[in-house]
């Protein structure tokens, strides 16, 4: 799934995908990898332990989509009081909205279906924008940071992004 950090400015866009560092792919780097062993060998630098109150089942999803959200709003710097904005409120979207929002951060929700708004402030988001068939927003404060957790990457050269970031 896609999943890119655009860092906004006055002058530039930083923009990145997430993923592991010195990650490798299955058929082209490490052969390996993959799901037929039955047994592994693991550094157990890189375990944790899940709280005995949480299934494995629950923790799973937080894993992966959690470090997945968690990574850039870290690595991008901001803090309480930035203004995060979202593009796509699936199963990334939910987890962002809710960790930006739990650290104090205004969250910036971007969704092009009206039907999304009530669970996106339930989430913990302060402003919800619909982008479909809009040319251009009224007047949105700039957001400092723009995850996009659509499946899709959508067009940041619409008039309707340039205004926000």
């Amino acid at each position: 799934m896609l999943f890119l950090v655009i860092k906004a400015s006055v002058d530039f866009f930083l923009a990145r995908q997430n993923q592991c560092i010195n990650s490798t792919y299955f058929g082209t780097a490490d052969w390996d990898q993959g799901c037929f062993g039955t047994a592994v060998a693991w550094d157990v630098s890189a375990f944790f332990k899940i709280p005995d109150e949480i299934a494995s089942e629950d923790a799973g999803p937080l894993m992966c989509g959690g470090a997945t959200v968690w990574d850039p709003l870290y690595g991008a710097g901001v803090r309480p009081g930035s203004r995060v904005g979202v593009i796509g409120i699936g199963g990334l979207g939910h987890l962002a909205i809710q960790f930006a929002s739990k650290i104090g951060m205004e969250v910036v929700v971007f969704s092009s279906s009206e039907s999304k708004a009530q669970e996106a402030f339930g989430f913990g988001a302060s402003e919800f924008h619909i982008t479909s068939e809009v040319e251009k927003f009224g007047s949105i404060v700039k957001v400092d940071v723009l995850l996009i957790t659509a499946n899709t990457l959508p067009d940041l050269n619409l008039s309707i992004f340039a205004q926000a970031i």
